[in-house]
């Protein structure tokens, strides 16, 4: 074998063990179903925080995050519906709560703060549902369940120092008290009437 041959044959074997290497990494670089739920929670943190805030910022970008999260998921659950029944049942129950959010808008100022609280109701239900049932313990830990008997609604927070209430915002933001996740009941949340429940019924059609 001549220098110029064995050079050749050098880099093609180089080229073959990179190329190797990328899929490796990108296989490890991969999501997992365990990455979606910390993303859905996550992005539902920021709409609880700009809620809280009086704000409506970002609300539809974390919306239509969660939205993303959710069908990339469901791609991976489906493929096992039997096994996965309950877990596709909350990623479709998460996506077609959190598209309610953004549905028909283009920019955060279509968005009107009292509706955007109205529909955080049965956001909150879904997340809390998909965090309590499917989010490993250590993850779930980071989220603190709350319930403010006036609104009549629970929702998470990543910040367990300072209440901060997003259907009321800064006209009742230390308004409701901190629950351990067993605690947590959908009946006695306003999404949990029979008119919210049809709604959703409908939205995951």
């Amino acid at each position: 074998m001549n220098t110029q041959t064995r050079s050749k044959s050098l880099l093609l074997a180089l080229a073959l063990i990179l190329g190797m290497v990328s899929m490796v990494s990108a296989a490890e670089k991969a999501p997992t179903i365990q990455d979606h739920i910390t993303a859905m929670a996550a992005a539902y943190a920021g709409i609880q925080n700009s809620l809280a805030g009086d704000s409506v910022k970002n609300v539809r970008k974390n919306a239509a995050a969660m939205v993303e999260s959710a069908d990339a998921a469901l791609k991976m659950v489906e493929k096992d519906k039997k096994k996965n029944e309950k877990l596709i049942k909350h990623f479709h129950s998460v996506k077609a709560t959190a598209a309610d959010f953004s549905k028909g808008l283009k920019k955060d100022q279509d968005i009107k703060i009292d509706a955007a609280r109205d529909k955080f109701y049965a956001l909150s239900n879904a997340v809390i549902e998909l965090v309590n049932g499917h989010m490993p313990e250590k993850d779930a830990a980071g989220y603190t369940l709350f319930y403010c008997p006036m609104a009549k609604g629970y929702w998470l927070q990543t910040d367990v120092k300072k209440l901060r209430n997003p259907y009321f915002g800064s006209e009742m933001l230390e308004c409701g008290k901190k629950l351990k996740s067993k605690d947590y009941d959908p009946k006695k949340s306003k999404a949990g009437t029979e008119q919210e429940q049809g709604r959703l019924k409908e939205h995951s059609h």
